[in-house]
């Protein structure tokens, strides 16, 4: 009896094992995504967009699918282009000279500017996982930080603008 209890017990351990690991591991050249490619060791710590350049140590004595080069799993486990990322991961910032061209600094993040309206529709970030939308109306102000426009103003291109 205690021998059946200790041989389903182990079973029960192998298969919740290995589906926690089938997000990120597969075992065979035909289960690999698209933008995967089956290698001889398996990156423990696989590169995503909250974090692209892990450093974590690889484990050789199993294959596996990994994110080809250049490429980063996305939240949903998915190998995308890692310049994809930051249209779907905001950069922290205090400054609008600190994001890329066509961003501004908006609470904190960079956030795209919409280009050619004079009124648009512009996401911050609260949080890394909630989103907050903001319709912005242009103001006259000059800023370089949200802190430095009055209240119920948001720093936006160097101008301070009204949001609701």
């Amino acid at each position: 009896m205690m021998f059946f209890l200790r041989v389903s017990v182990c079973l029960i351990f192998l298969v919740i094992t290995s589906s926690v690991q089938g997000k990120w591991y597969s075992t065979s050249p035909g289960n690999c995504r698209i933008n995967e490619n089956y290698t001889p060791c398996t990156q423990l710590c696989p590169p995503t967009c909250e974090a692209p350049n892990p450093t974590c140590r690889v484990d050789c004595t199993r294959p596996s699918c990994n994110c080809i080069q250049g490429y980063v799993y996305n939240h949903e486990g998915r190998c995308i282009p890692s310049t994809s990322c930051l249209r779907q991961m905001p950069i922290r910032c205090e400054y609008n000279l600190q994001c890329p061209s066509r961003f501004s600094c908006t609470r904190g993040f960079c956030v795209e500017i919409s280009s050619g309206q004079s009124t648009g529709v512009f996401s911050s970030y609260a949080s890394s996982t909630s989103a907050h939308r903001h319709q912005v109306q242009f103001g006259s102000l000059t800023c370089t930080r949200d802190k430095h426009c009055p209240e119920r103003k948001i720093c936006i291109n160097k101008y301070c603008k009204m949001f609701e």
